[in-house]
């Protein structure tokens, strides 16, 4: 798959991903994405005053829920522990991504 289509992929992904942590109710905060790393990205919100991360693993295809065990707004001193994960069953496949980011936030941030 090129380039341009993993990109348009993921920015679809993220105005539904967006659209979802507002029913949380969650902020983002940053985000990162990858091409050059199979589009592998991660997004950085707050929820209830605490810090997570949803980090996509595009080469092999897990979705990490993390979360900063120091709760600091300063990146360089994040401590990333996972929360939760699971692997998705298509890669490049955004229904399939999306339902994987739902049941990790449904499971461990309601």
């Amino acid at each position: 798959m090129g380039t341009n289509n993993l990109d348009t992929l993921h920015f679809e992904l993220m105005i539904v991903f967006s659209s979802h942590l507002k029913t949380l109710p969650a902020e983002i905060l940053e985000h990162q994405y990858s091409p050059e790393s199979f589009g592998s990205w991660w997004c950085k919100f707050r929820k209830s005053g605490k810090l997570y991360r949803i980090v996509y693993d595009a080469r092999d295809g897990f979705i990490y829920l993390e979360n900063d065990a120091n709760n600091s707004h300063i990146s360089g001193k994040a401590d990333w522990k996972e929360v939760g994960h699971l692997k998705t069953a298509k890669l490049y496949d955004n229904e399939d991504i999306f339902s994987g980011i739902k049941s990790l936030t449904f499971e461990y941030l309601k």
